[in-house]
């Protein structure tokens, strides 16, 4: 059986983030433009599931029909039309934290990372342990630089809700990683392992 020391361990993942990083460079190319949201959803597994639209279950008639014509205008590129009718669901159903994820996913396409923070955040107000509403917030909160708030939700959510979920623990492995705190990282990595032994 091989015997991974410290040391060794720890290039294999520098060079693993490396390998990464160049993909993620050579995807967007030089130009500098941002990636698209295909391209992140393409480059970090995991937001596919994540930044989608959540249907909203057997919630007020109305906001079902406006939810399915927001995911529908979103798949076709009309974002602005898309946010008005996830709006009008979130008008209808106040208390309803999958519009409030709806609404976060929605902006986040449209490249306004500060808006599908917001409603990702009281989407998570309203329902802490909903794993969409706080893995996107660990997500966008990692991405503006508050890396200790992206790291306790991911830590809390993984002793107080799922310890096992493979999301949560693949971005809080890819936080470690951002990191350089290689040890952390690997542990993760084993409890996904430990989780689910098929996962490449």
């Amino acid at each position: 059986m091989l015997q991974w020391t410290c040391g060794g361990l720890s290039l294999f993942f520098r060079d693993l983030l490396n390998k990464a990083n160049a993909f993620a460079f050579a995807s967007c190319g030089a130009c500098g433009a941002p990636p698209t949201i295909k391209d992140r959803v393409r480059l970090e597994p995991g937001l596919a599931r994540i930044f989608a639209i959540q249907p909203l279950g057997d919630s007020d008639p109305e906001a079902v029909r406006a939810t399915q014509r927001g995911a529908r205008l979103l798949h076709e590129g009309r974002i602005e039309e898309s946010l008005r009718e996830l709006h009008d669901a979130k008008r209808l159903t106040p208390g309803s934290h999958a519009t409030r994820s709806n609404l976060g996913c929605a902006y986040f396409e449209r490249g306004d990372e500060d808006a599908a923070l917001h409603w990702y955040r009281e989407a998570h107000r309203l329902a802490p342990h909903d794993d969409i509403a706080t893995l996107a917030v660990a997500v966008l909160e990692q991405r503006a630089g508050y890396t200790s708030d992206a790291q306790w939700l991911l830590v809390n959510f993984l002793q107080e809700v799922n310890s096992s979920h493979s999301e949560a623990l693949r971005q809080l492995a890819k936080l470690h990683q951002e990191q350089n705190h290689w040890s952390q990282a690997a542990s993760c990595y084993r409890r996904l392992i430990a989780a689910d032994p098929t996962n490449s």
